[in-house]
């Protein structure tokens, strides 16, 4: 721990670490404290970013996201407006491109957040993107 109280470093392992802390003031008086620190895993994206590939309108579209670093991953999309649905459980991405709907033909620019399952509040967002070459 730095003089100013500052704890830093790179954590090795996950788990609950309880320690004392132990503050001298500059009259010489002391204060011990016990703290309790959790360190966690974030997913972390096996998908890389960027393109998932080809969507034409009239046609059908799949990918699979992944990510490891938790015990169960959950997946979703957090852009709106894309004809995409994600397995939540599974992280297959999926487009049903003949549905008709106004969106079909297009470039897509999404971004998918992966997190654990176990209500664990750390996550990892990604942005990918599908490309129509039949749009400029």
């Amino acid at each position: 721990m730095a003089p100013g109280g500052t704890l830093s470093g790179t954590p090795t392992a996950t788990d609950t670490f309880t320690f004392d802390i132990r503050s001298t003031a500059s009259g010489g008086g002391t204060s011990e404290s016990s703290v309790t620190m959790t360190v966690r895993t974030r997913p972390i994206f096996t998908t890389p970013a960027g393109s998932l590939g080809t969507a034409y309108a009239g046609g059908t579209m799949a990918a699979t996201i992944a990510a490891t670093g938790v015990d169960k991953t959950v997946y979703e999309i957090l852009t709106a407006g894309t004809p995409f649905s994600i397995n939540g459980s599974t992280g297959v991405l999926s487009a049903n491109t003949s549905s008709g709907t106004q969106f079909l033909g297009q470039h897509y620019v999404f971004t998918i957040r992966a997190r654990a399952a176990s209500g664990n509040p750390i996550f990892a967002d990604r942005e990918f993107r599908t490309y129509n070459p039949n749009k400029g």
